[in-house]
């Protein structure tokens, strides 16, 4: 099982990483990673949040307009659109990244 310990800068796996740290200090690494997925989590949420009531809409139907081409006749909210895009993008490598440290965490305490 590989688990990434430093923020997607480096993967290595749990069974070389214990031997050279001791386990609390690997749960306690990985604790603190998670915490920085939670805030950063939640971070985005709250960029996402406010343009969905600048813009009226759920980031969901946004993405599902972007992806029919309906926002083309906008370009005035163009910056807002490639935030928002990119923050929905962001999120979702930050969830996937959140699930992999608490799947190495229970991993850990199994």
């Amino acid at each position: 099982m590989s688990v990434c310990i430093s923020r997607g800068k480096s993967v290595v796996s749990k069974s070389s990483w214990r031997r050279t740290v001791p386990y609390d200090e690997y749960e306690i690494s990985l604790s603190k990673e998670l915490n920085v997925c939670k805030n950063t989590i939640q971070r985005i949420q709250k960029s996402l949040g406010i343009l969905e009531r600048k813009h009226n809409k759920t980031t969901e139907a946004f993405i599902q307009e972007l992806r029919n081409n309906k926002l083309i006749g906008h370009p005035e909210f163009k910056e807002d659109y490639d935030a928002w895009q990119s923050s929905f993008e962001s999120l979702k490598r930050w969830e996937e990244l959140e699930r992999q440290y608490e799947e190495a965490l229970r991993n850990m305490k199994t």
